[in-house]
């Protein structure tokens, strides 16, 4: 997962993210974001790249032209380009 516009990092094992990106999915008919838990080998690798920590990490990340996102912020920039 090379390209850094409209990815999403989110913690697997959290049911309101795990939520979240159900209903992303369900507003996306142009599939135009991307998905990844944190726990996978690419979500570590982006984590990484963007010097986030890989454990403790952040629940939720937004990745859009090279430019990262997190929590709260992240989430309401994603509601804001579905509307």
């Amino acid at each position: 997962m090379r390209s850094h516009d409209h990815v999403i990092l989110f913690d697997g094992v959290c049911n309101l993210c795990n939520y979240f990106v159900q209903l992303t999915i369900r507003n996306d008919p142009e599939a135009k974001f991307k998905f990844a838990s944190l726990q996978s080998d690419v979500g570590t690798e982006l984590l990484r790249e963007f010097d986030l920590p890989t454990t403790d990490a952040v629940s939720f990340v937004y990745i859009r032209n090279g430019r990262c996102l997190q929590r709260s912020t992240a989430a309401l920039e994603i509601v804001l380009l579905s509307i």
